[in-house]
């Protein structure tokens, strides 16, 4: 009896590594796919953004040949979208989550390079930026931030005229399982804006309406303000 449990024992031991040695490699391999297919997303983001960055050199050479301001103007605005969705991608690849892009940072980001490109005083006109810790997928966020690109862009470009003092207030927020993107300024409104001149802006805010199933208000009184409420997204 004694000899039978060992014998037992002892093939069960054995029995007991030879499955653990299967599942060990069967899991190094896995691990090594994953980590390969981690590094090819990486290296097709990092793609991406420079095939972006290069569109957007593109457009900046190109600019510098136009002298009609109102195509030199569609040129910058066209480089600025394209630089919306490389930062998207930069921030991808800079960052270990692949799939999700934070979108406090990302709007920030977003906001001040607005700034920049338009050359206004942040003394003269306070930027507020209130979102939620809120992480979004790619199929989200790359809509959302054209989206507030088109938004900031006509409050930076209209709202503000012969260096009017000003805030522009920018929230982002989920509520009621809704995502809410609130744009607002206390600039001279919509009223000074000709609609020509915002009419491709609304165009691509209207073709990604349908795309998030997005309501859009709008309110003119005491400035400008934009309040975009998103029922089709993705939290990650």
């Amino acid at each position: 009896i004694l000899a039978l449990v060992l014998f037992f024992v002892t093939y069960r031991y054995i029995t007991q590594q030879r499955i653990s040695k299967v599942l060990s490699d069967k899991n190094q391999t896995i691990a090594a796919a994953l980590n390969d297919r981690e590094i090819l997303l990486k290296e097709i983001l990092h793609r991406v953004k420079n095939n972006l960055q290069v569109v957007s050199s593109l457009l900046s050479i190109q600019g510098r040949e136009i002298s009609d301001e109102k195509a030199l103007e569609a040129v910058n605005e066209s480089k600025h979208r394209v630089q919306s969705m490389a930062l998207i991608h930069q921030y991808l690849y800079s960052d270990n989550n692949l799939k999700s892009i934070d979108m406090k940072q990302y709007i920030k980001q977003l906001s001040t390079n607005l700034f920049h490109a338009y050359k206004l005083d942040h003394d003269l006109v306070e930027l507020h930026i209130d979102v939620e810790p809120i992480l979004l997928d790619v199929d989200t966020a790359i809509p959302l931030g054209i989206i507030i690109n088109e938004l900031i862009t006509n409050a930076l470009k209209y709202a503000f005229p012969e260096n009017k003092e000003g805030k522009l207030s920018v929230k982002l927020c989920e509520k009621n399982q809704r995502l809410n993107l609130h744009v607002t300024d206390n600039g001279v409104g919509k009223s000074a804006v000709n609609e020509s001149q915002i009419s491709f802006g609304t165009k691509l805010i209207n073709a990604f309406k349908s795309k998030l199933k997005a309501e859009l208000e709008m309110n003119t009184e005491n400035g400008y303000s934009v309040l975009f409420s998103i029922g089709n997204y993705k939290k990650l």
